[in-house]
């Protein structure tokens, strides 16, 4: 539809361990830690609670095979941020515009 968002947020908040929880895997390989990403057409750029970036240039690497952030321009960076940012503390309506692309 015209208009519609162009970008997706990704968000994955890693539990708290439970020693009850049969499941956990607080350890294990499979438990990925607390972190937010955005998607666009031709990016991926993801921030780790933990202070890791990622940023994936997806007409180059459709694979997401090589991270990189630490090459990526400044000024990309700051708004992939920011883009990130507003979309994480956005609620309602305002969603709606945090969702589109500057």
């Amino acid at each position: 539809p015209s208009g519609w968002r162009d970008i997706a947020l990704i968000e994955h908040v890693k539990p708290a361990p439970d020693p009850r929880d049969p499941d956990r895997q607080d350890s294990g390989p499979g438990a990925p830690p607390t972190y937010n990403a955005v998607r666009t057409p031709h990016e991926l750029y993801v921030e780790y609670a933990h202070g890791e970036r990622e940023y994936y240039d997806l007409a180059r690497d459709p694979h997401s095979l090589v991270n990189r952030a630490g090459r990526m321009p400044q000024q990309r960076r700051r708004e992939l941020s920011s883009l990130l940012y507003a979309l994480t503390q956005c609620a309602g309506p305002s969603c709606v515009t945090a969702g589109r692309t500057r």
